[in-house]
This record gives C-alpha cells, sequence and structure tokens, in this order.
C-alpha cells in the first residue's frame, strides 16, 4: 500500500510554483478524502466501507489516473509539479490498494500518529542502554498501541495480563484484540463490583 497523504504533500508543494495544476490535483484527491468522511460518519463497516469505495472512490480514481497522463506533457520532469506527478504515477498499483479491502485506510496517518510517541521518546530518553531494554520498550509500546487500537482500557489490559501470563497456556488470547473478545468483560464486572463495594462502604461510613 502507499499512502495518499504523501502523494498529496507533494501537490501541495507544488502550489506555490504551479497554483492551476496544484488546485485540479488536491481537488481530486480532496474528493476522495470525501468520501471516508462519510464512511466515518456513517459509522460503516469493512464491508459497506468497500462498497462505499468501489461505487464512489473507484471513479475518482480513475479520473485522477487520466489527469496525471495528461498533466505529465504539461510539467518539467524535475519541478514541484513533474516531482509530483511522477511520484503518484509511480506509486499508483500501491495507491489504488485500499479500494479493494475495507480494512485498509487511505493513509498510514494512523500509523505515523502512533510512532509519534517514539519519536518524542528517543529525545527524552535518548539511549536504551541495551539490546535487550531496547527490544522490550519495542514490545510494550506495540502492546501499548495496539491495546489503543483495539479500544480498551490500556491500564486494565496490562494489569489483568501481567495476572494471567503464568497460568494462560494460549498465549494468543491475551494479545489485545483477542483479550477484548475473551476477558474484557469479564474484567470489567469485576472492576465495577469492586467500585460498587467501595462506594456503598464509603456511603456506610
Amino acid at each position: 500500500m502507499a499512502c495518499w497523504a504523501h502523494t498529496r504533500r507533494y501537490f501541495e508543494r507544488a502550489e506555490s510554483s504551479d497554483p492551476d495544476l496544484s488546485a485540479v490535483a488536491l481537488g481530486l484527491i480532496r474528493k476522495l478524502y470525501r468520501i471516508e468522511k462519510i464512511a466515518r460518519k456513517k459509522k460503516l463497516k469493512e464491508e459497506g466501507l468497500l462498497e462505499l469505495r468501489q461505487k464512489y472512490s473507484v471513479p475518482i480514481l480513475e479520473q485522477i489516473k487520466a489527469w496525471l497522463g495528461s498533466a505529465e506533457a504539461m510539467v518539467l520532469p524535475k519541478s514541484p509539479m513533474g516531482k509530483a506527478v511522477h511520484y503518484a504515477q509511480a506509486q499508483w498499483d500501491a495507491l489504488v490498494v485500499y479500494t479493494t479491502d475495507g480494512r485498509l485506510e487511505i493513509d498510514n496517518n494512523r500509523a505515523e500518529r502512533a510512532m509519534k510517541p517514539v519519536a518524542v521518546g528517543r529525545k527524552n530518553w535518548l539511549f536504551v542502554q541495551t539490546l535487550a531494554g531496547g527490544k522490550t520498550a519495542a514490545i510494550m509500546m506495540s502492546l501499548i498501541h495496539s491495546a489503543e487500537a483495539a479500544g480498551v482500557n490500556v491500564k486494565l489490559y496490562l494489569r489483568d495480563v501481567l495476572q494471567r501470563i503464568a497460568t494462560e497456556t494460549d498465549v494468543t488470547k491475551l494479545l489485545p484484540h483477542a483479550w477484548k473478545e475473551n476477558f474484557e468483560a469479564e474484567v470489567e464486572g469485576r472492576r465495577n463490583e469492586i467500585i460498587e463495594k467501595l462506594v456503598a462502604d464509603q456511603r456506610g461510613a
């Protein structure tokens, strides 16, 4: 897959030198994102999202591909617009993959946002001292961000997994999405019971 946010960035850079062609490219890309916005508002699942993209995004992509062909003949190869057109054409097969599967996203912005704490952290901790420490940090951050992506309470998840890991025979059940399916309701139920008991005790006092 390739990222439409990166592709759009090339055309944004070319805006000052070639505003007319840039406006056309950005307008077409904006239409693709508008479809994604509609899908989010409707809270479409994978099948619905795939159907929406096939019906509306694919024709827009065909327009973009045709426009790239005509724009190529109008720009200098090494100009900002020429580089933007070449980048989109070179990445084209990967840029359209997201329309073939409702699980895929139009860009990798979510992944980049998940990586931001790592980039910020590097400035703070600078070194991890040992290779093993770096590997452990990578595993923990992967688990934390996967738990966030699964929509589970990260603190509850990690606390419960550390308690279960010594006795659970199927470790795949402890991965965030599987844990959500197998254990979240049980853990949330116990947590709510404790909270209710604490509230009752407080009122009694």
